[in-house]
């Protein structure tokens, strides 16, 4: 049995000082896989194969790995695992260049690139996927505020069959991260103009696809399983030691999944709850890997109720949190420190070395600001869903800290649809929530998160200033001043306390021992190329 987990042994020390860092480059497949090797995955279903469309974490997956990008992030080696790094290099694409005042972008694909049903891949098939990801048929088009696009049907147009040119209204520093995403995955024109009526072919590529990734889908049983094998066209990376095929068994039971790999059965499980991942390290056979994570944890207070419209209040809340007991007992030290809404490691964090807490344990601080706001004797609803048990775990541990400081909390455990309705609707007082931003971007989370007119702003949060932050940091040129403004803006969320910030989630992978190329991308969905069995 291996451990390689970067919090369990040592849960509040910094990740960096427990990794051995190694180079940071796209490493190569190597390693013992013979051909004809084949991989099982203990995963959930798939519900939809399409790329602008909300789906379950398996169709993500499947996606990262059949859908080539313009751009690939790179990665170093961090104790027995790939690390995505702060990279993004041409795949797709060839090359990228940017005008002088950095408003225009004009990306050259790789020459001979085909699809797997042997159609050329073109610059038109680019320009369609582009368009269409930033349209308003699915969820991705929010993507266009932030990537500076202001009209993806003039602003993303082909020159010939190998240039395309991206137009946007300012220097647009995310661009390159954006588009190494599943979502902007390149499809085959022809493939939605032959199957569909629709412009954007939603109905076809929600069950079919045709690959310009390292795999195809060669078969998918709903409900059972999908089978990747390689596709026999990609050439933009060498495939020669990956996986022959890579099986998706779905296994929505956590339990059912830790027993297949203890039986052999499957060869890796992703996000085996902090209990299973406990257990699973003491077990014979089996490599658990505990990667740290910016995956926000959060106890929203929705500020449409009178009593969390003061700020003394919310920040009384705040202070009664037990967060040492969340992240060492609920998650069983698969967990780091939520310093504010753009927690550590994200690139622009205020917490750099992930030891800060954003309010801690202070029962008379959380006292005297009640008493100051005249609130004792309150008493909330707090609501989460029933599926997650640690979610439901976290919430008890709540309801008795708050308890304890007389503020009264009724745990209400709702289905996965109910809880959905009510977040949308802002019907409920306080909620416990997560959130994972593919990209890591400082800027874009709390714009997506905290912003007042952003729909995903269950807090129903509304502060001028921390609004013009941010929108001054969308315009800026460089990396440094961007990340000035993200630093103000996330003190003022820190300092209003819309959310306690209970923890940040490590992404949990336990694997057969002797798996090796484990992947940790920005988006968190495995790139199977990279799997090998050591001998």
């Amino acid at each position: 049995m291996a451990i390689h987990t970067t919090r369990r042994a040592l849960p509040l020390l910094a990740a960096a000082s427990l990794f051995v860092l190694a180079g940071c480059s796209t490493p190569q497949q190597g390693g013992s896989t013979e051909a004809g090797t084949d991989i099982i995955v203990g995963y959930g279903d798939v519900d939809s194969l399409d790329p602008i469309q909300f789906k379950a974490p398996t169709g993500y997956a499947v996606l990262a790995n059949i859908y080539g990008t313009l751009f690939n992030q790179e990665y170093e080696e961090v104790d027995g695992y790939l690390r995505g790094v702060e990279k993004y290099v041409p795949a797709i694409a060839d090359s990228a260049e940017y005008n002088e005042d950095g408003t225009l972008l004009t990306i050259t694909i790789k020459p001979d690139l085909k699809f797997s049903d042997g159609d050329d891949l073109t610059a038109s098939d680019v320009v369609y996927t582009l368009q269409r990801s930033l349209s308003d048929a699915g969820y991705t088009g929010v993507f266009g505020t932030y990537l500076n696009i202001a009209d993806p049907s003039t602003g993303i147009s082909a020159v010939d069959d190998t240039t395309v040119e991206i137009v946007t209204t300012g220097v647009s520093p995310v661009l390159e991260k954006f588009l190494s995403f599943q979502t902007f995955g390149i499809l085959s024109e022809d493939a939605a103009l032959e199957n569909s009526q629709e412009e954007w072919a939603t109905d076809y590529f929600a069950t079919n696809s045709v690959a310009s990734g390292p795999y195809e889908v060669s078969e998918w049983t709903p409900g059972q399983s999908i089978i990747l094998t390689k596709n026999p066209e990609y050439t933009i990376t060498d495939m020669s030691s990956a996986p022959e095929t890579v099986t998706l068994q779905n296994m929505p039971s956590p339990e059912q999944a830790f027993l297949a790999l203890q039986n052999e059965s499957i060869d890796v499980s992703f996000g085996l709850p902090p209990a299973l991942a406990s257990e699973a390290q003491s077990t014979e056979g089996v490599t658990v890997y505990g990667t740290e994570s910016s995956d926000l944890v959060y106890m929203g207070m929705n500020l449409g109720y009178a009593p969390l419209q003061d700020v003394r209040v919310r920040q009384a809340i705040s202070y009664l949190i037990p967060t040492d007991a969340l992240r060492e007992q609920v998650m069983e030290g698969f967990a780091g420190t939520a310093y504010g809404p753009v927690p550590y490691p994200m690139i622009g964090a205020l917490d750099d070395d992930g030891t800060q807490v954003a309010y801690g344990t202070d029962v008379d601080k959380a006292a005297a600001l009640l008493e100051a706001a005249g609130a004792e004797g309150l008493s909330l609803k707090l609501s989460t869903t029933s599926s997650d048990p640690t979610m439901v775990e976290a919430a008890t541990f709540i309801q008795s800290a708050l308890g304890e400081a007389g503020i009264e909390i009724t745990v209400d455990q709702m289905t996965d649809a109910a809880y959905n309705t009510a977040l949308s609707d802002g019907t409920m007082q306080l909620f416990l929530g997560s959130w994972y931003s593919w990209g890591e971007d400082a800027v874009y989370q709390m714009n997506f998160l905290l912003k007042s007119d952003a729909f995903t702003n269950y807090a129903r949060f509304d502060n001028p200033e921390f609004d013009a932050l941010l929108a001054e940091a969308m315009l800026q040129p460089t990396a440094e001043s961007r990340a000035e403004l993200a630093q103000a803006a996330q003190q003022i969320a820190l300092d209003e306390a819309p959310w306690a910030y209970l923890y940040t989630r490590d992404q949990v992978i336990v694997a057969a021992e002797g798996l090796t190329g484990l992947t940790r991308p920005d988006d968190q969905f495995p790139r199977f190329e990279y799997l090998t069995f050591e001998d």
